[in-house]
């Protein structure tokens, strides 16, 4: 879409993005861990554990350290929340979206 830019990676078996969603909150129905995201400006590392044919788990394996862009970061994408009233607000919940990029060999799931 012109005018966007998605925020990611590639690696040799994986891929990622940044992914946002917007939620709908009231804050008198809602609990703390119903609106988990990602922090703005932090860096998280991710790894996989890759299960071969019998069930047998890998150690971690380091996929990538990713970097979550601050509040202001392009414009209005990145932010926050959005006030409507007192009660209710809009947050954009953000997480990451892996894919496999190629297969791995003796790998039946992750």
């Amino acid at each position: 879409m012109p005018g966007t830019t998605t925020i990611g990676g590639r690696g040799e078996y994986f891929e990622w993005d940044l992914v946002y969603e917007d939620i709908n909150i009231n804050v008198k129905n809602e609990t703390q861990d119903d609106n988990r995201t990602l922090r703005r400006g932090e860096i998280y590392r991710y790894g996989v554990i890759l299960y071969n044919e019998d069930g047998q788990p890998s150690s971690p394996k380091w996929v990538a350290d990713i970097w979550v862009p601050p509040v202001d970061a392009e414009g209005d994408k990145w932010q926050v929340f959005q006030a409507k009233t007192c009660d209710n607000y809009t947050l954009r919940r953000i997480g990451v979206k892996f894919r496999l990029a190629k297969p791995i060999e003796g790998c039946t799931a992750w």
